[in-house]
C-alpha cells in the first residue's frame, strides 16, 4: 500500500510511505471470496489475471466486532442524549449480529483465531484503564 498527499498549489504528489502488508479489512476481503493476495501473485509470476473481479459473494455480510462495533455500542450507552429505546435497540442489534451465523466478523477468520482474541484483550485493558 502506498501512501502520498496531492498538494492543489504545486500540483504534485508527496510520498509518505509504503506499506508492505496488506490492509486490516483483508480478512473480509477473502471470507467475499476475494484473494487479492493470491491474485496479485498469479499476475506477477504467471502473468494471469483472475476471471473472480467482479462483486463478492452476494448476501455477505461482515463487522469490524472490536473494537469498532463495541465500541460505538459503549459510546451510545454512555451518551446522555441517546434515549433508552435507541441505547436498547443498539444492544439488541449488536448481540443479534454477533450471534446470527451468516455475519462474519473480521477477525474471527477460520484457522487465525487469535487476532480476534488479540483484539478482544487489548480492547478490554485499554477500556480498563479508563
Amino acid at each position: 500500500m502506498v501512501e502520498y498527499k496531492w498538494d492543489e498549489k504545486t500540483r504534485q504528489f508527496w510520498f509518505i510511505e509504503i506499506n508492505s502488508r496488506y490492509w486490516n479489512a483483508l480478512n473480509l476481503d477473502l471470507l467475499a471470496g476475494k484473494d487479492f493476495p493470491r491474485w496479485q501473485v498469479d499476475a506477477f509470476l504467471k502473468g494471469t489475471v483472475s476471471e473472480h473481479l467482479g462483486p463478492g459473494v452476494l448476501g455477505f455480510r461482515a463487522r469490524y466486532t472490536v473494537p469498532a462495533d463495541l465500541g460505538h455500542l459503549i459510546s451510545k450507552i454512555r451518551d446522555t442524549q441517546v434515549g433508552w429505546f435507541d441505547k436498547l435497540r443498539s444492544l439488541v442489534e449488536f448481540a443479534y449480529l454477533g450471534l446470527h451465523p451468516a455475519v462474519r466478523s473480521d477477525l474471527w477468520f477460520p484457522g487465525d483465531r487469535v487476532l480476534y482474541w488479540r483484539a478482544w484483550q487489548s480492547f478490554v485493558t485499554r477500556l480498563g484503564r479508563g
